[in-house]
């Protein structure tokens, strides 16, 4: 009987043994499975991403040269690039965005610096087998010809805290703000995190000193210029509200005299680009920016609300080598 239940023990210590290494060998089988699923990415797969996240960043065709090289080891073909990238494109820019696109397959990347800050090589490789080799280098001659994009936030409440939020960021765009006491007590703070301002001039403004209507005398609107120029000296331009009765008015002609002779720069809102509000804002937007010519500056008028809804795009299109300005930058 003893003799029975030793070998029973072992009976059931062998199979449980046995049962052990089963589900280590499925388990291991499982995830070579996964690996090599990952791993399925086709030669033309990766070419198209990697092409396309080169395009991202308004590289012309042209400036893109391919070949294929034989892999000693495989004897496989695998593409061979030359990249030329304009000076106001960094190569570790480039590199990080081909990492980010590939980041969640299962594939080696590596990148060497062939010469400092001139020349680098970037390889794709699965196991011992190389998939795709490039070779990024400045070209002397080359260069985005791209223009620039001013933004005109029409709605900024200043004493809000969410409002201030977005003034505290690094983007660059002009507040433009209505005059009044209160509004002067602000500029500081807006100047400080290096956003630019501008002024509207419209039937809201209600304080006396800075207000205009058609019957006001010509002593009283040089009065109420010598104010504004004064209060609000380092706006970027005057803007006037093109519904505003005074556009229409006898001394609009010299409040515009006026402006000239203390160098201020007054626009009207139908000046710019006007965006509102809408199904297709983005649409709208973009193509705005694709019309936009090499060196041309267009500056848009929206909301914040708008401006934040844009800043996904906003961002794409910097990548294309767009450039967001200050519109002070361009003596706008």
């Amino acid at each position: 009987m003893k003799i029975f239940q030793q070998k029973t023990l072992w009976f059931l210590f062998i199979a449980a043994l046995v049962l052990l290494i089963i589900n280590i060998l499925i388990d291991y089988t499982f995830k070579e499975n996964r690996v090599e699923n990952k791993f399925s990415l086709s030669s033309q797969d990766l070419q198209t991403r990697f092409e396309s996240s080169l395009k991202s960043f308004g590289l012309k065709e042209e400036w893109l040269k391919k070949k294929s090289e034989k892999n000693k080891i495989s004897n496989r073909k695998y593409p061979v690039y030359k990249i030329f990238l304009p000076g106001d494109l960094s190569i570790p820019v480039v590199l990080l965005e081909i990492y980010k696109e590939f980041e969640t397959d299962s594939i080696s990347i590596e990148s060497k610096e062939i010469k400092t800050g001139g020349r680098s090589r970037l390889t794709f490789r699965t196991k011992n087998q190389l998939l795709l080799s490039a070779e990024f280098i400045y070209g002397k001659k080359i260069k985005r010809e791209t223009g620039n994009l001013s933004f005109v936030i029409k709605d900024i409440e200043l004493a809000n805290l969410n409002d201030s939020l977005l003034i505290e960021t690094a983007d660059k765009f002009n507040v433009l703000v209505t005059p009044s006491e209160e509004n002067i007590n602000y500029l500081p703070f807006i100047v400080k995190h290096r956003k630019n301002y501008s002024i509207l001039i419209s039937d809201e403004i209600s304080e006396p000193n800075y207000s205009l209507d058609a019957s006001y005398s010509k002593l009283r609107i040089l009065n109420v210029i010598k104010a504004l120029s004064v209060d609000f000296a380092n706006a970027a331009f005057f803007v006037i509200d093109d519904n505003f009765d005074f556009i229409n008015s006898d001394n609009f002609e010299y409040f515009e005299n006026e402006l000239e002779k203390r160098y201020i720069k007054l626009k009207k809102l139908s000046d710019f680009i006007l965006l509102h509000s809408e199904e297709n804002l983005s649409s709208v937007f973009s193509n705005h920016v694709k019309e936009l010519g090499k060196g041309e500056l267009k500056i848009i008028v929206l909301s914040k609300a708008d401006y934040l809804q844009l800043k996904p795009e906003i961002s794409l299109f910097k990548k294309t080598g767009i450039k967001i300005v200050n519109t002070s930058e361009n003596g706008s």
